[in-house]
């Protein structure tokens, strides 16, 4: 895909080869598979089309917003035997206004798209039953933000400090923060301060996923995590 072509749908599909990538995803999640289940953000469906596959789901609500991402994600899914668990709105998440309330919610790199994120946290919180968690996924380090993140519409990258304060006051038992693929923030900042790259190539996406992140993954298990190109969050409501 070349710059003159990027789109967030084509990134999403870039990404969805990213095997390696959206299995260490959905291992953040996989625990908490069960029960009613709020996605925010669900792109083209690369993770809502693995949900319709888990037998312990009842339900499954998602949101989003971009048009071309919402006629994808039906494409993809509309036939799936186990379609009619799905719940799906195409509005801004901040507009909504839920009865049902969840056992667990996620969202993987959306909140940075939003612009009042803590509205859109607040309001998560609020859909989670007693004793429900959220896994978030974000893009962290200010520091590396460039070229690509303006091209994907970011208005921000997280650190630890920002999402403290969001959470501040909010109904929460306990939250775990930790970074995540520190080799893979050394390479965005090449690509987006250095290079200037308007988008993500499907060669570039494999060849990290099948080569790098894997290293990456050990390496991190053996260092402290004190940077990272995104920040894993664990919350659990009270």
């Amino acid at each position: 895909m070349s710059d003159q072509d990027f789109s967030i749908t084509g990134d999403q599909e870039i990404m969805s080869m990213a095997v390696n990538y959206n299995n260490m995803l959905y291992e953040l999640i996989s625990p908490y598979l069960s029960g009613s289940i709020l996605e925010v953000g669900s792109g083209v469906g690369n993770f809502t089309g693995r949900l319709l596959e888990n037998s312990e789901i009842d339900s499954i609500t998602c949101f989003e917003i971009d048009k071309s991402c919402c006629e994808r994600f039906k494409q993809q899914l509309s036939s799936s035997k186990n379609w009619t668990k799905v719940t799906f709105h195409e509005y801004d998440f901040n507009r909504s206004n839920l009865k049902k309330h969840f056992d667990f919610a996620f969202s993987f790199n959306v909140l940075e798209h939003i612009e009042d994120d803590s509205a859109a946290l607040r309001k998560i919180i609020t859909y989670l039953k007693p004793g429900g968690h959220l896994v978030l996924y974000l893009p962290a380090m200010n520091c590396v933000y460039g070229s690509i993140d303006r091209e994907l519409l970011h208005y921000r990258r997280y650190d630890k400090e920002m999402i403290e304060k969001l959470l501040n006051g909010l109904p929460i038992e306990y939250v775990k923060m930790r970074y995540c693929n520190m080799i893979g923030a050394i390479g965005w900042f090449y690509t987006n301060r250095i290079l200037k790259s308007k988008s993500q190539t499907q060669g570039k996406v494999v060849f990290y996923d099948k080569y790098i992140l894997p290293i990456s993954r050990v390496i991190e298990q053996y260092l402290p995590n004190l940077f990272g190109l995104n920040l894993y969050i664990l919350i659990k409501k009270e």
